[in-house]
């Protein structure tokens, strides 16, 4: 739920008129301008939360990539209809996809540490158990 609020709040505000003499760029703009590769990196980190959330919350990682897309293409819509001065971009749909797809696959390979089975969680809590008594004693 934080996560889409962040998503939100960064996204769906209104943007800065442009200058007479900048040139906005083009809807199909993948990577735009001389900033195009950090705002591609920050449209990735921007969403890779809300990927590894989804699936976290039992989505697959399939599902939670296209929920990823989907509210992008929303974003976008909305930046390009309702918000003023902010220009819709494909790259951000790609970029932001990215991003929830690496969530995604980063929350499916933790997930054996942060939820392991019974019998791991075992394990762990007996190597945590004799490495307190170690250092405590």
């Amino acid at each position: 739920m934080l996560i889409t609020i962040v998503i939100a709040l960064v996204t769906l505000r209104g943007g800065v008129p442009p200058k007479a003499t900048e040139i906005v760029p083009p809807w199909s703009c993948v990577v735009c301008g001389a900033g195009g590769g950090a705002d591609a990196l920050l449209n990735v980190l921007l969403f890779v939360p809300l990927g590894g959330a989804l699936f976290g919350a039992g989505l697959s990682r399939g599902r939670a990539l296209l929920i990823c897309v989907t509210a992008s293409i929303g974003i976008e819509v909305a930046q390009a209809t309702v918000i003023p001065y902010r220009y819709p971009a494909l790259g951000d749909v790609v970029w932001n996809g990215l991003g929830g797809g690496v969530g995604a696959l980063v929350a499916a390979s933790w997930r054996p540490l942060i939820v392991p089975d019974a019998a791991r969680a075992a394990r762990l809590a007996w190597w945590a158990v004799g490495l307190f008594t170690a250092v405590a004693g």
